[in-house]
């Protein structure tokens, strides 16, 4: 995920993805993004590891 300025930030799900669980509108994107962001930082601070997506093909 990007930011307006071209960041990159590191969540576990992408934002589409969390909004279509939690079922919000594009309205809300500044939270939700926000929610995303703490959530994911929260857990790996709790693992006390970076937690990375990866894709797995056999």
């Amino acid at each position: 995920m990007e930011t307006e300025t071209g960041h990159r930030i590191h969540t576990l799900i992408p934002l589409a993805g969390f909004k279509a669980i939690l079922g919000i509108d594009d309205q809300e994107d500044a939270l939700s993004r926000y929610c995303l962001i703490t959530a994911t930082y929260t857990i790996e601070q709790y693992c006390c590891r970076k937690l990375f997506e990866h894709r797995h093909f056999e």
